[in-house]
């Protein structure tokens, strides 16, 4: 995948875990649960979500 098609912030997310120094297996798992969490509020903007149901996931 290029660059291009990255969205800005999954390309800052995923430099800023390479600056951490985090391991690639958990840069994956935690890409899947940004994923995720995308999917599972799908019907919410989360621009307008509230920090409880946002907290209730974690």
């Amino acid at each position: 995948m290029s660059d291009q098609h990255v969205p800005a912030l999954r390309r800052r997310f995923l430099e800023d875990m390479r600056i951490k120094g985090l391991q690639p297996k958990t840069q994956t798992m935690y890409l899947r649960a940004m994923r995720d969490f995308k999917t599972s509020n799908r019907r919410t903007c989360l621009t307008r979500a509230t920090m409880s149901p946002i907290r209730s996931r974690a």
